[in-house]
């Protein structure tokens, strides 16, 4: 699972570093998941996928991902606001913000059913708040960082290809835009810099209860940090972030653990630009023998590339993925690689609740005789890489039933090589030299895994890069646009990926359709977002042949 990093940016535009604020822990834990065991329920792995902050709620992790939630709310209303109109009144006022940029509140989790789960939602799937306490010096601040959630609840699609404003925990957020929103975001505080008395309206506007100590810390300990935060982040990467964290339906778990070890004080090499990788579905990614796309991740004391089946799941190998998956709350929650052995327990919960997930069912119309025609093509063409399944035949569909785990060489492959050349010796030195090094292995390698294709219907764009926006388009690569719409968007379910049109400079949504979030064009020029690659195995196929293997596709 790419556990990659919301705040990662947000939290250096904060300010405090080198005040008492941070000097030690004060430490808080999602309030959702306290009022779920409050009322006399202990969390399923599928609460604490939504809901666990995994011991990252604290003042430490904003050096790198937590930030001050109040002061968040206030800084961005109040860069929104127009001069001279009045502010809202109420926090959820920046609820339609965080849509934008892909973070919402669902009208339903559908495969949440039988676990605990809150009457109603106090934030966006996926952030976590709750408050952050110490005595002495007395700290108090409510603080909010990211949850597996933010990355991996994707909308739901009707029968159309119609996004629905349900989630589906384990889908990807192809909407989610970490880029977008931290440009946003360092805007804001650059405006509440240069109007002071702008921001402290909208805390009292918005937060007129604040109780004295929450008041103090952000008077006394946050805000006089926050200029001198934000003139070093000029100094250091021009206003901008330390790493690339990905546009609509990506982020950068890489340079987030690079940040992270880095502001440790560890020795890694900076990762470059285009390195952003796309978020995927969870459906059979426990039978990865590695994790990330490129293999870097491994079971301690295991073959990182071998071959495996759902008996190979064993008490043994899910306490393994456990360890890497704890070790994941590093770049996506900023938490301190010494706590992550204590994190292992609640993300073994998290393992076996992924090791029984299963994607939403294609809720199009499928041609059943044309899908059977596509299982031989599968079989024949894509099964050695991504995985034998079983017949269609057979009750329950086409279930994964062994993923050969190959890694695949960049010359064979062919795909963008940014990623994989951004797992440097040096970035796994550095992890394996954390106290989460005895949980896993870590290395580069010479290539990319070959995936699981579960779920594949409601994951555009395609290849690990996001750079090709259908599956059409990846089986005709003469087609492949160079620019096009990704972010809120619409799936067309005849060439099954992003449903577009061409148009002078890109391809574009179709005219009337409105994104539910706000659409970025994909530049494959730019660094690391070239849409090269996996084109050998359609060389040889007719078009009644992809047609086919497109129809049983939607099936997984």
């Amino acid at each position: 699972m790419s556990r990659q990093a919301l705040c990662f940016a947000l939290a250096l535009s904060l300010g405090g570093c080198s005040s008492g604020l941070f000097r030690g822990y004060a430490e808080g834990r999602s309030a959702t998941l306290a009022e779920i065991e409050a009322r006399g329920h202990s969390p399923t792995g599928a609460t604490r996928f939504a809901f666990d902050d995994m011991g990252s709620l604290n003042t430490d992790a904003f050096r790198t991902h937590a930030f001050p939630w109040k002061l968040f709310v206030a800084a961005l209303l109040a860069h929104r606001t127009p001069e001279g109109e009045p502010l809202p009144s109420r926090e959820e006022a920046v609820f339609p913000i965080l849509r934008e940029f892909g973070l919402f509140v669902p009208d339903s989790v559908p495969n949440t059913r039988g676990s605990p789960w809150p009457d109603q939602l106090a934030s966006p799937l996926g952030i976590l708040r709750g408050y952050a306490e110490r005595d002495f010096p007395q700290v108090r601040i409510e603080v909010v960082n990211i949850g597996c959630a933010a990355c991996h609840a994707g909308v739901t699609y009707d029968g159309a290809g119609n996004p629905r404003m349900e989630a589906w925990l384990g889908l990807p957020n192809t909407s989610l835009n970490l880029d977008g929103l931290t440009k946003t975001v360092l805007a804001a505080f650059q405006s509440a810099l240069e109007h002071p008395g702008r921001l402290e309206s909208a805390l009292d506007t918005l937060y007129p209860a604040m109780d004295a100590a929450e008041r103090s810390t952000l008077t006394r300990h946050v805000l006089p940090g926050l200029e001198s935060e934000l003139r070093e982040r000029e100094a250091r990467w021009g206003g901008s972030t330390p790493y690339d964290p990905g546009g609509p339906g990506s982020a950068n778990g890489l340079g987030a653990i690079a940040h992270v070890l880095a502001a440790e004080g560890r020795d890694v090499d900076p990762v470059g630009p285009g390195t952003a990788v796309q978020i995927p579905d969870l459906g059979d990614r426990m039978l990865k023998s590695s994790l990330a796309v490129d293999g870097t991740f491994g079971v301690a004391g295991r073959a990182r590339f071998r071959a495996m089946t759902h008996a190979d799941l064993t008490e043994n190998e899910r306490d393994g993925k456990a360890g890497i998956l704890a070790f994941f709350a590093v770049p996506t929650m900023g938490l301190d690689p010494r706590r992550v052995p204590d994190v292992v327990p609640r993300a073994r919960e998290i393992v076996d609740f992924l090791a029984a997930y299963r994607p939403p069912r294609f809720p199009g119309p499928v041609d059943v005789m044309l899908a059977s025609r596509g299982e031989a093509v599968y079989a024949a063409q894509c099964a050695v890489c991504h995985g034998v399944r079983a017949p269609l035949a057979r009750s329950g569909g086409p279930r994964l039933e062994r993923l050969p785990n190959v890694l695949i060489p960049i010359d064979e492959i062919g795909t963008d090589p940014a990623r994989w050349q951004a797992a440097t010796p040096s970035l796994a030195t550095a992890i394996l030299g954390t106290p989460a090094g005895e949980l896993l292995s870590a290395g580069p390698t010479t290539g990319y895994m070959a995936p699981p294709l579960t779920g594949l219907w409601a994951t555009a764009p395609y290849l690990h890069n996001g750079s090709v926006p259908t599956l059409w388009h990846l089986m005709h690569p003469e087609a492949r646009p160079a620019r096009f719409e990704v972010g809120g968007h619409r799936l067309d379910y005849v060439r099954m990926g992003i449903d577009l049109v061409p148009s002078s400079d890109a391809h574009r949504y179709p005219s009337g359709y409105a994104p539910w979030s706000r659409p970025e064009i994909y530049d494959t020029a730019r660094p690391g977002q070239a849409n090269s690659g996996h084109e050998a195995p359609f060389r040889n196929l007719t078009e009644a042949e992809k047609s086919a293997l497109t129809e049983y596709l939607k099936l997984l």
